[in-house]
C-alpha cells in the first residue's frame, strides 16, 4: 500500500470519527425529550466501528514509521492528526459514553460502557506510541 494512501485513509478517518462525535452529541441531548435510542444506537454503533478503525489505521502507520520510509510532510500530517486523535477525539468519545451511561444507567448498558472506555485506553495508547515514533522519525529525517 502507498504511504500516501495510509495518510489519506488516517485523515478521512479522524474526519468521520469526529462527524460521528458530534452526531451523536445531538442525538444524545434529544434522547431525554423524544426518546429515539435507535437513532443513538446506530451513531454509536457507527462511531465504535470508526474508533476501531482508526486504531488499525494508526498500528498501521506505526509499523510504517518504523521502516523510515515516509516523507516529512507525511510525518508532519501523521503528527498532527495523531495529536488531535490523542488530545481531543480520545477524550471527547469518553465524554459521549460517560454522558450515555448517565441518560441510561441500567446495568447491561454499564458495562457495555466500561468496554468501549478501555477500548479508547487501548486507542490512546497507540496514539502515543506513534508520537513517539513520528518524534524519533523526525529527528532521524532532520538529521
Amino acid at each position: 500500500m502507498n504511504q500516501t494512501n495510509i495518510v489519506q485513509m488516517l485523515e478521512n478517518a479522524v474526519y468521520r470519527h469526529s462527524r460521528y462525535i458530534e452526531r451523536c452529541k445531538i442525538v444524545l441531548k434529544r434522547i431525554s425529550k423524544e426518546k429515539k435510542l435507535d437513532k443513538l444506537n446506530e451513531g454509536l454503533s457507527n462511531l465504535v466501528k470508526l474508533s476501531k478503525r482508526l486504531e488499525e489505521i494508526l498500528r498501521l502507520i506505526n509499523n510504517s514509521l518504523s521502516l523510515e520510509n515516509l516523507t516529512i510532510e507525511e510525518i508532519e500530517s501523521i503528527a498532527i492528526m495523531t495529536f488531535y486523535i490523542y488530545e481531543v477525539s480520545i477524550e471527547e468519545e469518553r465524554i459521549l459514553w460517560l454522558r450515555y451511561s448517565r441518560e441510561l444507567s441500567d446495568e447491561h448498558h454499564l458495562e457495555d460502557v466500561n468496554m468501549h472506555l478501555m477500548r479508547l485506553d487501548r486507542l490512546k495508547n497507540v496514539a502515543k506510541e506513534v508520537l513517539e515514533n513520528v518524534e524519533k522519525c523526525s529527528a532521524f529525517l532532520s538529521r
